[in-house]
């Protein structure tokens, strides 16, 4: 699992930090907002692949989602901070608006999820 998020890292920082392809100034013109749910579907699965990583790696159990979820939004405003000191990208306060509503959403849906099975497994369980 280690592995599969480095690489997952490194993907985004190459996709990040990289000459964007002809084209992508302007966004993709089919999909409205496309550049967005990009930004926000990519921290969301770097949240989930943070938190099985140290779910699996740290026994000191309990809130690994908020480290993910932090962990996670800082990679993304430290990757958007150095855009800014690259030559063919720009800084973006609306892209890491929605790093941080991709984080978001992985710490709601992973709480229902929990919430779920902590019902279906002891019904008087109240968080």
């Amino acid at each position: 699992m280690l592995i599969l998020t480095l690489g997952y890292v490194l993907l985004i920082a190459y996709m990040s930090l990289s000459a964007k392809p002809p084209g992508v100034e302007s966004g993709d013109r089919h999909v409205p907002y496309f550049t967005y749910v990009t930004h926000a579907g990519m921290y969301f699965v770097l949240s989930w692949l943070l938190y099985f990583t140290l779910e699996l790696t740290y026994p000191v159990k309990g809130n690994m989602e908020y480290w993910a979820a932090t962990i996670s939004f800082a990679y993304g405003g430290l990757l958007e901070v150095l855009q800014y000191y690259t030559p063919t990208r720009n800084f973006s306060f609306l892209d890491i608006l929605m790093n941080g509503m991709g984080c978001i959403l992985f710490l709601l849906l992973l709480l229902m999820v929990k919430k779920i099975r902590n019902l279906l497994i002891d019904p008087g369980f109240s968080p």
